[in-house]
C-alpha cells in the first residue's frame, strides 16, 4: 500500500460521503480537501497542488465528468493529477464514461477502507511509472 502522505482533493457533495471518505483517508495518514460540488472541484484542483482527486459522478454544478474534462483541459500540474471515479453504480458502461472523459480508474460506493486504498496505490503507481517513461 501508499506509504507515503498524499494530499488528495475529495470532490463529493454528499456529507455522508465525505465524512467517511475523509476519515479514511486521513486515518491512513493522508490529508484530504472537500470539494462539495464539481465547479469546485475544478477550481481547487487548478489553484492547489494535489498528489491525486477522488471525484464523484453526480455532484450539483458540473457533474463528475465535466469536472474531470475541465481538469484534463487545464495546465499542468492539474491536468497530470490521477483523478479516481467514485459512483454507486457497478456498471461497465458507467466505467468506460469515466475513462473516456480522463479518469485514471472507477471505484463504486460504498466505499470500503479496503478498496479505496487499493484504488489510491494502484493509481499513484500507475502515475509513478508514467512519470519514469
Amino acid at each position: 500500500m501508499t506509504t507515503s502522505r498524499l494530499k488528495i482533493l475529495l470532490a463529493e457533495d454528499d456529507k455522508t460521503n465525505a465524512i467517511l471518505a475523509s476519515a479514511i483517508l486521513e486515518s491512513s495518514g493522508h490529508e484530504a480537501m472537500v470539494a462539495a460540488d464539481g465547479e469546485k472541484a475544478v477550481l481547487l484542483a487548478t489553484r492547489h497542488w494535489f498528489d491525486l482527486i477522488l471525484m464523484d459522478l453526480e455532484m450539483p454544478v458540473f457533474d463528475g465528468l465535466e469536472a474531470t474534462r475541465r481538469i484534463r483541459a487545464a495546465p499542468p500540474p492539474a491536468r497530470d493529477t490521477p483523478i479516481i471515479g467514485l459512483s454507486a453504480h457497478d456498471d461497465p458502461a458507467i466505467e468506460r464514461q469515466c475513462l473516456a472523459a480522463g479518469m485514471n480508474a472507477y471505484v463504486c460506493k460504498p466505499l470500503s477502507r479496503a478498496s479505496l486504498l487499493t484504488a489510491l496505490d494502484k493509481a499513484m503507481h500507475a502515475a509513478a511509472r508514467r512519470r519514469s517513461l
